[in-house]
């Protein structure tokens, strides 16, 4: 692969409090609204800031493009900073491996501000992009950006946009709940087998939960992996963005983007591993789960324990699989 970037600086004619709000935090409402030509329709899992998801469908003028699913790295209220990466669709699997940008607002007096944009990429193959495919890459924020600042200017009242497409207001009931666990196995072992290789061991060693797992991107932090449960579940799979994968403290953090218990009795859903060696050949493993329920009532006992069950059986089912075969992740 071929990594590359790309700048651009714009100025628009609106304070960067408007545009910080219409652009940068509610994106995902303005440009179907605005650009109803280029934008079909958009969707955001999360409350908006950094760790949600946000998906933009395209209209067929976007061909071959239909859609892009992006990752809010960053959202930064003090400095105006935001930074999105392509978890999917988009570029991703034709020309590109990788794409994040990020956009820098910047005050130039009370009703002006400096818009400046950098595109990092990897390409898919050992060449790098054609310049025409760079200068798109390079107009686009321009073109989104002087297209909100246009729809500013001919509506000068407040800035405040219409929530009617973001829900996260609604009420909901914030949870969590711990496990921890002794394995007899390595440190070293059980990193590599339950975190970086998880979805192709569990399939394997657990059938009758787990069907089959898909892995888009590296594995690193940033992939996604999606899971698909067995037919005797009531879960059909599970899609976990990799927040976390870090190597030197072992620890794993997951984020449930679709499926598993989204729409069903939670808002959101992360779960985070940490793996720390106790000797040789044996580790304690600490495990969170963090989620909102869908509604105003907490979880049940039962279903709290269920969580705690579930994630401890894996565990444990791993834990056994590398006892029995000595050789493997060694």
């Amino acid at each position: 692969m071929v990594a590359g970037s790309c700048t651009n600086e714009v100025t628009v004619n609106v304070s960067v409090d408007r545009i910080w709000k219409a652009a940068a935090c509610e994106d995902h409402i303005l440009l179907p609204k605005i650009i109803p030509q280029y934008f079909a329709s958009a969707e955001i899992d999360g409350d908006g800031e950094a760790g949600s998801t946000k998906t933009f469908n395209f209209t067929p003028a976007a061909a071959p493009l239909t859609f892009v699913k992006d990752h809010v790295e960053v959202l930064d209220h003090g400095s105006h900073t935001m930074k999105y990466k392509a978890i999917e669709g988009g570029h991703l699997g034709r020309t590109l491996k990788s794409h994040a940008f990020e956009v820098k607002f910047e005050a130039v007096g009370a009703d002006s501000c400096v818009v400046k944009t950098n595109i990092e990429y990897d390409t898919i193959d050992d060449g790098p992009l054609p310049e025409e495919e760079v200068q798109k890459l390079t107009d686009l924020p321009i073109r989104m950006m002087k297209s909100v600042e246009a729809y500013l200017i001919a509506n000068p009242g407040p800035a405040e946009l219409s929530h009617q497409a973001n829900t996260f207001v609604d009420a909901m009931v914030a949870g969590f709940c711990t496990e921890e666990l002794t394995l007899n196995v390595s440190v070293h072992r059980i990193w590599k087998a339950a975190a970086c290789e998880d979805h192709i061991l569990l399939p394997q060693i657990m059938p009758q939960y787990f069907s089959s797992a898909e892995l888009i991107g590296d594995g690193e932090a940033g992939s996604t992996k999606i899971f698909h449960f067995a037919p005797a579940k009531p879960l059909t799979f599970v899609k976990n963005h990799v927040e976390v994968l870090d190597h030197g403290s072992h620890t794993l953090k997951y984020k449930t983007l679709d499926g598993g218990h989204l729409g069903h009795t939670l808002k959101s859903h992360t779960i985070e591993f940490k793996y720390e060696a106790l000797s040789a050949d044996t580790c304690a493993v600490k495990i969170k789960v963090e989620y909102d329920t869908i509604d105003d009532k907490g979880l049940s006992d039962e279903e709290v324990k269920k969580i705690k069950e579930g994630t401890a059986w894996m565990s444990k089912a791993v834990e056994g699989y590398l006892i029995a075969n000595p050789a493997s992740y060694a």
